[in-house]
């Protein structure tokens, strides 16, 4: 997903195009990890290819999508991308998707079939989406990214579209950890949170803390959020 400005949009618009030109048959995004991969293939590309890979992608699947994602629920995610996490949510019976770059649109279309409704936020914002009608929310790769006040914007939208008990899973950066900083004035990648300000903005908007997982990513952090 792009940061919503017309050159993060323009950007993500041209890697989809040049990736469907190439003709290359893994799901965009895949190159960031792909959550198909096991345990052994994790370690082998850490490890032995030593890339830069942000965990084991598979553990945030069974842990934080597979034990709640069921046939007749209604699941949103923001920002989808190419679809490697939106894969795992297709047992449910509705799929809203979330995204400021429209032009993965056709492409999750192409890939998993005419089954979503789709929604191009403006940033920050869910307007588009009835109250209380989602039961299970998803951002992974998004968030990581944006400014923490573009977050809190969503916290508050999600609060609104999830129902009494709906559930929240949310991946956000940690500047607390060494991998997402940077030295010098290249330290930008990465939005500047921690756990603390995390849970004081989640807490701050109304959200029971479930599960904060800190240990399973290298540069981030997994909660699991409940609206009242």
């Amino acid at each position: 997903m792009s940061d919503g400005s017309d050159h993060g949009r323009k950007a993500f618009a041209e890697a989809i195009y040049a990736h469907q030109a190439r003709g290359d048959h893994y799901l965009y995004g895949n190159q960031w990890g792909d959550p198909n991969h096991g345990t052994l293939r994790y370690l082998f590309e850490r490890y032995v290819r030593r890339r830069k890979v942000p965990g084991n992608l598979r553990q945030v699947v069974r842990r934080y999508i597979q034990p709640y994602v069921r046939p007749g629920m209604t699941v949103l995610e923001i920002g989808a991308g190419g679809g490697r996490w939106t894969q795992f949510l297709l047992p449910a019976a509705r799929i809203i998707i979330v995204e400021t770059t429209p032009e993965f649109f056709p492409y999750l279309e192409a890939r998993f079939g005419p089954r979503f409704e789709f929604y191009q936020s403006s940033g920050a914002e869910l307007t588009g989406v009835g109250t209380g009608q989602v039961d299970y929310a998803f951002s992974f790769g998004t968030f990581v990214h944006t400014p923490p006040e573009v977050l809190d914007g969503y916290l508050a939208h999600l609060l609104r579209v999830l129902r009494p008990g709906g559930l929240a899973v949310i991946q956000y950066a940690d500047k607390n950890k060494r991998a997402a900083r940077l030295p010098g004035p290249k330290d930008s990648g990465f939005a500047d949170l921690n756990p603390q300000r995390f849970e004081a903005m989640a807490t701050a908007r109304g959200f029971w803390l479930r599960t904060h997982d800190t240990r399973i990513l290298n540069h981030s952090n997994v909660a699991v959020l409940v609206r009242p």
